[in-house]
């Protein structure tokens, strides 16, 4: 299983869809529940909410994950 980070962005969804296409399962990490519905669309076979700066979101998304696939917000907040 893939872990995805920054997964309801642009980025983040093509990574989704073309894992999904050569059938590779993805975890989307997000950071709002309303995004749910759109990474689910782009091919997730699973879905984490949570906040990346909290150990415990970290350790539990993390759970089965095998290799990281690190997306970086391009906006500063």
């Amino acid at each position: 299983m893939i872990l995805i980070t920054g997964a309801s962005g642009q980025v983040g969804c093509a990574v989704i869809q073309a894992l999904s296409k050569i059938g590779i399962e993805t975890k989307a990490f997000i950071h709002r529940v309303s995004n749910t519905e759109k990474v689910e669309e782009a091919g997730a076979t699973e879905v984490f909410v949570g906040d990346m700066s909290e150990k415990k979101d970290l350790r539990d998304t993390l759970h089965g994950v095998d290799t990281v696939y690190y997306i970086c917000s391009a906006a500063n907040t």
